[in-house]
């Protein structure tokens, strides 16, 4: 519309305005396209290069991170398999001192045991008991007939002496009265 003045402008537009406008307005509008374009692509390669450093900065810092928790971990790991160690080593000395308490125990029990059998060796049996049992029932019975009988024969000989007496006073009535 530069090209046009003013009287230009107060009279109705022809076919050959509106061409020579339109192309104009081509013209411009590729123009201020090329240069959007420029100006886009330029940020465009502005933005990727900022997120390719802001991503190559961040890969760095996830890397660096990685790194620095790797080695920790391998730290902790390391301290828990040193502190491992030594328990299980305190558990030996342990476990050592009780299996060797126990085995003393089990010689002095070993030893209790066979003294218990020469022991129990020289014990009688429960046969060894029912004979020395039937012994003594055998030894009381003789016993009760013994004094059964000392009671029988004490009581034959009171009643022999009766007799005995008797005799000889009859004996004696009869040699007095022969002579």
């Amino acid at each position: 519309m530069d090209e046009m003045t003013q009287a230009e402008t107060s009279m109705p537009a022809t076919r050959g305005d509106l061409y020579t406008s339109t192309n104009i307005f081509r013209g411009e509008l590729k123009a201020t396209e090329a240069v959007l374009r420029g100006e886009i692509k330029s940020t465009a390669d502005a933005l990727r290069g900022e997120v390719k450093s802001t991503a190559d900065a961040l890969r760095g810092e996830v890397k660096s991170t990685a790194d620095a928790l790797r080695g920790e971990v391998k730290s902790t790991a390391d301290d828990l398999r040193a502190e491992l160690k030594a328990d299980i080593r305190g558990l030996d000395k342990k476990l050592d001192a009780s299996v060797h308490r126990l085995a003393t125990e089990i010689v002095r029990t070993q030893a209790d045991v066979r003294g218990l059998g020469d022991r129990i060796t020289g014990l009688a049996t429960k046969d060894d008991v029912r004979d020395i049992l039937a012994a003594i029932e055998s030894f009381a019975c003789k016993g009760e007939r013994y004094d059964r009988t000392a009671v029988l024969h004490g009581h034959s000989l009171t009643e022999l002496q009766v007799q005995v007496r008797d005799h000889e006073s009859r004996i004696k009535n009869l040699e007095s009265d022969r002579s």
